[in-house]
């Protein structure tokens, strides 16, 4: 083929080298430089093949991740807190409380996304929340709209993930979440912060946590007895406030026969129970049913940590029948309620 007697293959090139230096005849001059240059243009493939392994033989092993299942739920706990948001910084058209209410529930999902989003969601935060991006509305009205859809499909999610929760202290997370979301449906007061926060709890057998219920309803009694004394039989909360009295009776009576029926006894009550509030007004009466209403909510959160199955049901379905009494006569919900 023509032209192959004056090119030199690359392999030629490099046996012809070899021959040379072996002979000595480079580095004795007789050999000139543009020789050396095309031998230093030669590629030299590697036989070897390598391993692509790291040095020790393992494989690496995989980073861990939040569970999949807490991150969508913390993504939703966002979106709500987005149009919460909105609403806390709207133009016009909403008022200084509607927007004080909105900025404390909206820090209160914030943070809940935030634990959600870590490995272990019970764990202490070793960061700060981000900064929630607000959602975008023409009007306030569709902004509650938003937050009142939003907040009344996570009561069901909530409630159904506490029901299948299998450790203690993930159910009442979602129970807290739950109670958190039904609270929101008309604004009210800003929440209340706390120290409380969840954390790993052992809250003991469904009988123990049924005795603190049962404690807890001996102390809401007596402190819903002091606080009827001082309503007046003419004043429009008396009679409510003596149903609920009755109501409260028959519910510690309910309570005992199951703890008796379980097998253990019953602790009865203790004298003068130590109440918040030493109610001499009517208005002093009302801030003490609240507070003894919010202390009953928490009881109750025990008992869905320590039970399971139709037992944490009904747990579940008296936390939610305590929101609407937590928030009577203008009383505020606190962040992560039920939480003991």
């Amino acid at each position: 083929m023509a032209g192959n007697g004056s090119v030199t293959s690359r392999r030629g090139l490099l046996r012809a080298g070899a021959g040379l230096i072996g002979s000595g005849l480079i580095g004795s001059g007789l050999i000139g430089s543009g020789v050396l240059a095309g031998l230093a243009g030669c590629r030299w493939t590697d036989p070897v093949v390598h391993s692509t392994r790291n040095p020790s033989g393992t494989t690496p092993t995989p980073e861990p991740t939040p569970e999949p299942s807490n991150v969508a739920a913390g993504e939703d706990e966002t979106t709500l807190a987005s149009h919460l948001a909105w609403l806390a910084a709207a133009p016009s058209g909403v008022s200084a409380a509607v927007k004080q209410w909105a900025t404390t529930v909206m820090g209160a999902h914030a943070g809940a996304a935030h634990l959600l989003g870590q490995l272990d969601p019970m764990a202490v935060p070793v960061s700060s929340p981000a900064p929630v991006k607000a959602a975008q509305h023409a009007t306030p009205q569709a902004a509650l709209a938003a937050i009142k859809a939003d907040s009344a499909r996570l009561v069901g999610e909530h409630r159904t993930r506490s029901a299948t929760a299998e450790e203690p202290g993930m159910a009442l997370l979602w129970a807290s979440l739950m109670v958190t979301a039904a609270s929101q449906g008309v604004p009210t007061r800003p929440m209340l912060a706390r120290a409380t926060r969840p954390h790993h709890i052992d809250p003991g057998t469904p009988t123990e946590a049924r005795s603190v219920l049962l404690q807890r309803l001996h102390a809401v009694v007596q402190g819903y007895e002091t606080g009827v004394a001082v309503i007046a039989f003419t004043d429009r909360l008396r009679k409510p406030a003596e149903d609920r009295l009755a109501a409260l009776g028959r519910l510690r009576d309910t309570v005992a026969t199951g703890i008796r029926e379980d097998g253990d006894d019953p602790p009865g009550p203790r004298p003068g129970y130590r109440q918040p509030i030493t109610p001499t007004t009517v208005t002093q009466a009302t801030q003490l049913f609240v507070l003894l209403e919010r202390d009953l909510l928490d009881a109750w959160g025990r008992v869905v940590a320590a039970t399971e199955g139709t037992d944490r049901d009904e747990a579940l379905a008296a936390m939610l029948a305590q929101v609407p009494r937590c928030q009577a006569f203008g009383g505020a919900m606190v962040v992560w309620p039920g939480w003991p």
